[in-house]
C-alpha cells in the first residue's frame, strides 16, 4: 500500500497498461468490502492511479464513491483503506437499513423525499401513455 497520495498521472504519461477502467459490481455490503480489498491490491500493484475511468452499482457504488469523494479530498490510499476498513467492519448495516426505514415511516416520509431538494422517483416517472379506445368491432389485445 501506498504512504503518499498518488496524484492522477498526467494525460498520456499511464503506466505500462495505458488507462483503466474499474466496474465495481454489485452484491451489498460484501460487495462493498470485496472492492475495497480490490482496490488494495491495484493500489499495491501500482495500478490504481491510472484509474480513469469508474463504473458502479449497488455495492460497489458505496467504495466506489467513498474511494472517489477520498481522491478528491487528496487523500493517500492508506489513509482512505484505514478508514474505510474500519467503517465496514463496526457498521452494522442490518441495524442501519432497519433503522433508515423506520425513522422514515415515524415521520411519514418516503425515503425519496427525506432529503430536501431531492425529487421522489415519482417526480421522474414519464406520464403512462394514454389508452386509445380499440376500433369498433375489434377488441382491445390484453
Amino acid at each position: 500500500m501506498s504512504d503518499d497520495a498518488t496524484p492522477p498521472p498526467a494525460p498520456g504519461s499511464h503506466g505500462p497498461l495505458g488507462p483503466l477502467a474499474l466496474a465495481l459490481s454489485g452484491g451489498g455490503y460484501r460487495a462493498a468490502a470485496f472492492h475495497l480489498g480490490t482496490l488494495r491490491f491495484l493500489d499495491r500493484m501500482g495500478l490504481l492511479r491510472d484509474v480513469a475511468g469508474l463504473s458502479t452499482v449497488s455495492g460497489g457504488t458505496i467504495t466506489g464513491m467513498a474511494w472517489a469523494v477520498s481522491m478528491l479530498d487528496g487523500k493517500p490510499f492508506s489513509e482512505f483503506y484505514d478508514a474505510y476498513s474500519t467503517y465496514l467492519k463496526q457498521t452494522n448495516v442490518i441495524h442501519e437499513a432497519l433503522e433508515g426505514l423506520t425513522t422514515h415511516r415515524a415521520h411519514g416520509s418516503l425515503p425519496g423525499r427525506s432529503c430536501p431538494g431531492l425529487p421522489s422517483s415519482r417526480a421522474r416517472r414519464p406520464p403512462a401513455p394514454r389508452r386509445t379506445p380499440a376500433p369498433e368491432g375489434r377488441a382491445r389485445p390484453g
